[in-house]
């Protein structure tokens, strides 16, 4: 079995975003060593319009020929209004204020973050790992189950054939008054007990690719395993393992 074939488990994809997600973390942690700058870059650009009533109304000083007011004293100090005076403008505004920071690292704040998101980061790793290992444990043990379900299922086979066998030849005995009634019947309850224990194999034997589909992954519908009688046995493990081997499970690591 390879990586590839567990790329569906949701349960290991769940730890692998995990990972990403930690690693992510981590060099955010690791940012805070360089300067941080904030630029608020931003534009304004506004147009004054000639149709509005006030700047139709614009005084633009004083009026020299203005008539003279009442009692025939001329006056220099009446504005002048021009109608239709053009006073559209347009003004841009731009600014772009920046904001830098840099926080030095005398008490190993930032050290001491950047290295426990990194912890946290080979946490989420050895996390993956572990997980990995009892999706695979649990597959390879329940496909050992169903190989050992294959060898009983062959074992009952040739069981019902023989049942079968000893009920043609205990009816013939029947037939030709050698033995009674109570064979047959007896015959006939050994077959019918050794093909429903097949049936209940089938239906275990179900289950196991069922459970074997849902740890890969997959549909139940697009796994099937065909039947075949396992025809090695595990592995042997040899005596005196050195205990330096329990820090390689990831538990132990995380």
């Amino acid at each position: 079995m390879c990586s590839s074939d567990l790329a569906a488990n949701q349960e290991l994809r769940v730890a692998a975003a995990r990972i990403t997600e930690a690693r992510a973390e981590a060099r955010v942690a690791a940012a805070d060593f360089f300067p941080n700058v904030d630029i608020n870059a931003r534009g304004q650009r506004n147009r004054t319009s000639n149709t509005l009533p006030f700047q139709k109304g614009q005084l633009i000083g004083s009026n020299p020929f203005a008539g003279a007011v009442a009692g025939g004293a001329a006056s220099s100090n009446q504005p002048v209004v021009l109608v239709n005076q053009p006073l559209t403008t347009t003004q841009n505004d731009f600014r772009v204020p920046a904001d830098l920071n840099w926080e030095i690292d005398l008490f190993g704040r930032v050290r001491h973050t950047y290295a426990a998101a990194r912890a946290e980061a080979e946490g989420a790793t050895a996390d993956y790992r572990a997980m990995h290992l009892s999706v695979t444990a649990n597959v390879a043990a329940t496909y050992f189950m169903l190989r050992s379900a294959d060898a009983e299922e062959a074992v009952l086979s040739e069981a019902i054939k023989s049942r079968r066998e000893g009920l043609r030849i205990a009816e013939e005995r029947l037939q030709a008054g050698l033995t009674s009634e109570l064979d047959v019947v007896r015959a006939r309850a050994d077959l019918a007990a050794n093909e429903a224990a097949n049936l209940e194999l089938e239906r275990s034997r179900g289950e196991m690719e069922n459970a074997i589909a849902t740890l890969l992954g997959q549909p139940a519908s697009d796994v099937r395993i065909a039947h075949r009688a396992l025809d090695q046995g595990p592995p042997s493990v040899r005596a005196g393992i050195p205990s330096e081997l329990l820090e390689r499970r990831p538990d132990v690591a995380r």
